[in-house]
């Protein structure tokens, strides 16, 4: 009974809800169809004060921005072609020719905005979208009661923008025939899930009161969809159409820059503080989906593990209710929808990006818990490779976030900072009794720079950690001015494709100190750019007209982080000395994947000392870690996975035909619950030692994977302790760093 009520609580509802989205009413597809077709196509009028705020951000952009590049023709052009990207990224609805008709102002648009005060393009061209995609919810109402075969071959792209522009209707509307049927399909194949899952596990007579709701008509639900969508698209507001335009100025220099809005700028990223009432993560709007950019350590939605980077969250439903498609609505709006009180659940229908399949995720909302975002400290004991048996106690350090509670240490006395947690750990672990230690940074996606340089001090003497070059060419060299050490000894530090900024600072450091040995994937994330927020509602406020008027922000890239010996972190990222196999390798994770990526460069390095060299060891901990992983039956296995899901994300389109996708979305969710556990290994380590249930304690049982890569850097850390105490590799250490010294002097 207790396994049918937790398919029954959890499973179906889910499915239902899928099936849910017509709304309760009267509508039929003709009612819906002759709405569509009458809609009046406007947009709204510009005025002054948007122009003249536009002249601002063009204006600040240009000589504020680290590239300090001007509005000049090439910028123009750039521009141009940014735009109608942002506005039409996957190139639903415009055409070649439609681009072609605007093509007189490509070369001017920055002379026009910057010197003339003329944002009219902007609008124009919009107006010239809204057109095209009222067309493609006539194309839908037209052709929703057609006869689609799901027994035929055909297939659907899957990244329709990294394809060239239709050239003609003829073209576009074949693509919006795909769409349709692929909405139809899905629909469809819901259906038959929940069939199947009502078949296996009926309610008997008596049991729980599951909401049932009359079936809707699959083709009503298709197209009241496009006709949500149209209306949305033409709630936009002229300050909206300001924001697509600026920001794909800004997006030019850098993706890190952008101009928000008011109503985006007072929901920022989603920061940590709000992120903390809802699901526990990051979210961004991303050509009118809303987009998960980063799972919060200690959230619900890592506990649940379902969710991951670049999933697009589709629709919203609270629990009892039919889902809301949420397409192109306001991220704050969505927001509020997925936020909620703590205990009640949400259900999301998430697309995956890279092959649309869609899953709906119920998450029972819930704040993140402070104490699962705090470093951790893990004790264990490793074999070490000696002739005589010996074995070393090591401990295991993590950190999801460099975090400092600024106004506590504003007030001197104690405060919550990582920096301190982490010498109070090492302390309790036995600090320098400890034959060796693990810095765990995976996951950590940044935070405080202050924590950053006092963490890297941790591990050696006083000396720069960190370089900053701003817009001026000034360079800063951030230094750890504390001399003492608390540790000494042998140190691993390990990485992962979402290390980023602060994680990249200390990685970076330890490495160039030849401190310690970084392991991980092939590079870390590669964010080396520091951004700055200015709010724009005094400037534009000094005109007397404009009181009163909210004007937004302008976020900036304004400066770069460099490694002490002089290459920056952008784009690089920190390369482990020992690479290990990743998933991520095969995602679009990291700097490098994102278009306008600031180039990478070096500046001259800092004077620094060495006190320990692991470079002599190098060599030889790669090899004996190649050697295990190749004897290691789970890691083979994981080899042979890893290559599989990359010719998997070689897929460039989705079958169209019934059988063909069910198989692979069955495929799919084989492939996610690997991925998940792959995630969750450490994550799963960690709660070992938590309080549970005996019911939550089986489920661990029963879904806990090895964590491979902790496995294995706490192997190469028991091989640098053995090759340390060895006096033959210690001699050729010692001759090594005399050597570094030496030469860092001259």
């Amino acid at each position: 009974m207790a396994t049918w009520r937790k398919i029954h609580a959890l499973v179906l509802p889910a499915l239902l809800a899928a099936a849910l989205l017509a709304a309760r009413d009267d509508e039929t597809i003709e009612s819906v169809a002759q709405r569509i077709r009458e809609t009046t196509i406007a947009i709204p009028p510009s005025r002054p004060f948007l122009i003249d705020l536009s002249r601002e951000v063009a204006n600040l952009t240009r000589t504020y921005h680290y590239s300090r590049r001007g509005i000049d023709r090439a910028i123009s052009q750039e521009w141009f072609d940014q735009y109608f990207d942002l506005i039409d990224r996957n190139r639903n609805f415009l055409l070649q020719t439609d681009i072609d008709d605007f093509k007189s102002a490509r070369d001017v648009i920055g002379v026009q905005v910057y010197r003339q005060g003329r944002i009219d393009f902007a609008f124009d061209v919009y107006e010239r979208l809204l057109q095209r995609i009222k067309q493609w919810a006539v194309y839908a109402a037209d052709h929703i009661n057609d006869d689609f075969d799901f027994t035929v071959d055909e297939h659907m792209p899957i990244n329709p923008d990294k394809l060239p522009r239709a050239q003609t209707m003829a073209e576009l509307e074949e693509a919006w025939r795909k769409q349709l049927k692929n909405a139809l399909l899905v629909l469809e194949i819901e259906r038959l899930e929940r069939e199947a899952s009502q078949a296996e596990n009926p309610v008997p007579e008596g049991g729980e009161n599951l909401p049932v709701e009359p079936e809707a008509d699959p083709r009503l639900v298709v197209l009241k969809r496009y006709d949500r969508y149209l209306a949305r698209r033409l709630e936009v507001e002229a300050i909206e159409i300001v924001e697509m335009f600026l920001t794909s100025l800004t997006h030019i220099y850098d993706p890190h820059s952008a101009y928000m809005a008011p109503a985006t700028s007072e929901d920022f990223n989603i920061d940590m503080r709000l992120s903390l009432t809802g699901i526990g993560a990051r979210l961004t709007s991303d050509d009118g989906y809303v987009t998960i950019t980063e799972i919060l350590t200690g959230g619900p939605a890592e506990r649940d593990g379902r969710l991951k980077p670049d999933d697009r969250i589709v629709a919203v439903a609270q629990d009892g209710e039919p889902p809301e498609d949420v397409v192109d609505k306001p991220l704050n709006k969505v927001v509020q929808k997925i936020r909620g009180e703590k205990g009640t659940k949400v259900f999301l229908t998430v697309v995956d990006k890279q092959t649309g399949v869609r899953t709906i995720v119920d998450i029972v909302r819930d704040v993140v818990k402070l104490e699962d975002q705090a470093a951790k400290s893990e004790l264990r004991e490793v074999d070490l490779p000696t002739e005589t048996p010996a074995r070393a106690k090591v401990a295991v350090i993590s950190l999801p976030s460099f975090y400092r509670d600024f106004g506590g240490a504003a007030q001197g006395g104690d405060f919550s900072s990582s920096g301190n947690d982490i010498r109070r750990l090492i302390d309790e672990a036995g600090g320098t009794g400890l034959g060796g230690l693990i810095l765990d940074l995976r996951r950590n996606g940044g935070g405080s720079l202050d924590e950053a340089i006092a963490i890297a001090g941790l591990f050696f003497g006083e000396g720069p950690v960190v370089q900053v070059r701003e817009i001026d060419d000034r360079k800063k060299t951030r230094f750890d001015q504390d001399p003492t050490v608390a540790y000494e000894g042998p140190l691993v530090v390990l990485v992962d494709k979402t290390s980023a900024s602060a994680s990249e600072i200390v990685a970076a450091a330890l490495q160039d100190y030849r401190r310690a040995v970084i392991v991980g994937d092939s590079s870390t994330h590669g964010k080396g750019t520091v951004q700055q927020k200015m709010d724009l509602d005094a400037a534009m406020q000094r005109k007397p007209a404009y009181a009163g008027e909210k004007a937004g922000a302008l976020k900036l890239t304004l400066a770069k982080y460099y490694r002490v010996t002089g290459g920056s972190t952008q784009l690089r990222g920190v390369v482990p000395d020992i690479i290990l196999p990743s998933y991520t390798d095969h995602m679009e994770l990291g700097e490098a994947n994102i278009p306008h990526a600031m180039e990478w460069d070096e500046i001259q390095p800092a004077r620094f000392a060495c006190d320990v060299d692991v470079t002599p060891y190098l060599p030889e901990l790669a090899k004996r870690s190649a050697e295990r992983r190749a004897g290691h039956p789970e890691f083979q296995r994981l080899v042979a996975d890893i290559a599989h899901y990359a010719e998997r994300r070689q897929r460039k389109t989705v079958p169209l035909n019934l059988e063909a996708r069910k198989k692979l979305i069955q495929e799919e969710k084989e492939w996610g619950r690997k991925l998940r556990e792959a995630r969750q290994a450490s994550k799963n380590r960690r709660d070992r030692k938590t309080g549970k249930t005996d019911e939550e304690q089986e489920e661990d049982v029963l879904g806990q994977v090895e964590d491979l890569m902790l496995e294995e850097a706490i192997a190469v850390l028991g091989d640098l302790i053995a090759l340390q105490r060895d006096p033959a590799f210690k001699a050729v250490a010692v001759a090594r760093e005399v050597g570094g010294l030496e030469k860092e002097l001259q």
